[in-house]
């Protein structure tokens, strides 16, 4: 009967051959190398063992976790069966026994299965028609609002063109014509004379190209397919003619330069749209806001902006006050903290007070945002009879009536009611 031994290391292997007695032979004595157990099937054959030799390259691919295991040592004894020295206590198995035993191994549990991620439904659309209402009439949806000038253009029987000539209208296009006219003498010697009718086609050149954008606005005129527009060639424009008047297109007097005033060549037009603006939405709205534009602009200059967490962060930044029809009344660009502010007044005061006094009616209402709202500001406002809406931040409030975020703050003095939330 053989003798069948499971030892934990080598070292145990070679004690035990050490033990044996001198006259033993050792021939009959087998000692084999098991890998630990990884949970994995070994009833089932693989016919890819038999072909493959185990190599080298073949224990690269066990596990990192699997090699770092020690391996299991059983050793068989096939000659007759002897005790060895008392100095070695190794445990000794019997074949039955070991089949007793491996009956009551517990097996290893299998990983879990990942879960499966549900797949999106897929919505398939019928067409439909809608039903008729009781009254036989057919259903409409909500008219949405429209502003009460778009309304009166729509009555008076005014075309895009002519509501773009409206606000583009003949006063400034004398003023561009005269000032680019004297520019192009000035800087070339020579006389340009230029039209307005040469102008308002520059001008529909530039919005064209918003429309269909090219890497180069010369490439209009271009000869490619892909590229050239035919908008612009039945404007009659050649590209030499107007490349000469963009080159040349001014708005003031470059020798009559104000010292302060940092956008003086483009205030004209900033003048002369406040006006059309605020004559197209007389009369004046009763209720109003003002809040800050972002225009987007990514290239170099000193107006440029960065605001962190707005939906477009770089670009020039401009002041606005709106009506509740969402007319843009009046605007005014941001030129920095140091410029065209009065003194004593915090840049959001300043702002409010130039664009609501004498722009907005007496007895209208109208609403800011915390950057505006300060106590000084909304007093001033309540002595002029104008109503003025905000929140207020915790810091612009004074320590004698600071509360907590959320508080309401009720002032009265002489006619000055105010109710604050402070945010």
């Amino acid at each position: 009967m053989s003798e069948r031994r499971y030892l934990k290391n080598v070292e145990e292997a070679v004690n035990y051959l050490y033990s044996l007695p001198e006259e033993e032979e050792v021939t009959g004595i087998d000692i084999a190398l098991e890998p630990p157990d990884d949970g994995a099937e070994s009833d089932v054959d693989d016919p890819s063992e038999d072909a493959v030799d185990v190599g080298v390259e073949n224990v690269r691919l066990l596990g990192a976790k699997l090699l770092a295991q020690p391996p299991h040592i059983q050793l068989t004894n096939r000659n007759t069966c002897t005790e060895p020295s008392s100095s070695w206590s190794a445990p000794i198995i019997d074949e039955q026994e070991e089949l007793q035993t491996a009956e009551n191994v517990i097996e290893p549990t299998q990983p879990k299965k990942k879960k499966q991620k549900r797949s999106k439904p897929v919505y398939e659309w019928k067409r439909c028609e809608f039903e008729s209402c009781d009254n036989g009439d057919s259903m409409k949806l909500p008219e949405t609002h429209k502003p009460s000038i778009v309304n009166k253009w729509a009555d008076e029987g005014l075309t895009p063109a002519d509501i773009f000539k409206h606000f583009w209208n003949k006063e400034v296009m004398e003023l561009v014509k005269r000032e680019t006219n004297r520019y192009h003498q000035v800087k070339f010697g020579r006389e340009l004379n230029v039209t307005i009718e040469e102008l308002y086609q520059v001008l529909g050149i530039f919005f064209l190209s918003g429309y269909t954008p090219v890497p180069n606005r010369r490439l209009f005129w271009s000869k490619q397919a892909d590229t050239r527009n035919l908008a612009v060639l039945q404007c009659g424009m050649t590209l030499n003619r107007f490349e000469e008047i963009v080159r040349s297109m001014h708005f003031v007097d470059n020798s009559k330069k104000p010292p302060d005033d940092r956008i003086f060549k483009i205030r004209p037009l900033f003048d002369h749209f406040n006006k059309v603006f605020k004559d197209a939405a007389h009369p004046l709205p009763m209720t109003w806001a003002i809040d800050e534009a972002m225009e987007p602009y990514y290239g170099r200059h000193g107006f440029k902006q960065f605001i962190k967490g707005k939906p477009v962060r770089f670009g020039y930044k401009f002041w606005c006050l709106c009506s509740h029809e969402g007319l843009l009344v009046n605007f005014r660009l941001y030129e920095g903290k140091d410029s065209g502010f009065e003194e004593g007044m915090t840049i959001g005061e300043s702002v409010v007070s130039a664009m609501a006094k004498g722009t907005v009616p007496t007895g209208s209402n109208g609403f800011i945002d915390n950057f505006f709202t300060t106590l000084p500001l909304l007093k001033a406002f309540n002595e002029a009879d104008i109503g003025l809406t905000g929140t207020i931040r915790k810091d612009k409030v004074r320590k004698r009536e600071e509360r907590e975020r959320g508080s309401r703050v009720v002032s009265r003095k002489g006619k000055t009611n105010c109710n604050l939330l402070v945010e």
